[in-house]
């Protein structure tokens, strides 16, 4: 087994366990885990630790709106998304705060692409770890603040290769 599945997987099973409810009955985010840890391969982890983040997210109603400023309204596509970790909600270049991270305009369309398609619609894609790791901080800095601790799955992920 490979550091980076391993971690991967670790990653999968800490956010399970920090986010969900003892003993409560969650078919969708059993049907979300199954299809992930199915996809959890050795030199494929990125995409499934990715698709899982952000469902993980929407499902526990964490997920904030990635299409349009959270103070203005105005749409984001084809833009830039910035968010700061102390607040909800993406924004705009020109509502941004001065501590925000920036979300790519072609990560956000990959959100867009994650939430709308099955994760066996992205196999035949090249993932390396490059792929949406902005997307990827944003998903495990969000997961981390509405847990209200560090994952620390997340910081042995981030150094696998």
């Amino acid at each position: 087994m490979d550091h980076a599945r391993l971690a991967g997987l670790q990653f999968i099973a800490e956010v399970l366990e920090e986010a969900m409810p003892e003993h409560g009955p969650e078919d969708a985010i059993f049907r979300l885990t199954l299809a992930v840890l199915e996809q959890v391969q050795v030199g494929r982890v990125w995409l499934p630790v990715t698709y899982f983040s952000l469902w993980i997210m929407r499902l526990m109603g964490w997920m904030p709106e990635l299409n349009a400023c959270s103070v203005c309204g105005e749409a984001l596509a084809g833009r830039p998304a910035y968010y700061d970790i102390s607040a909800d909600g993406v924004t705009c270049m020109q509502h941004r705060q001065p501590a925000s991270a920036a979300i790519s305009a072609e990560s956000l369309a990959l959100a867009g692409r994650i939430f709308r398609e099955p994760l066996s619609g992205f196999e035949k894609e090249p993932w390396p770890r490059s792929r949406a790791v902005d997307l990827r901080r944003f998903a495990t800095e969000s997961l981390e603040r509405h847990l209200e601790r560090k994952l620390r799955a997340a910081r042995t992920l981030a150094k696998s290769a």
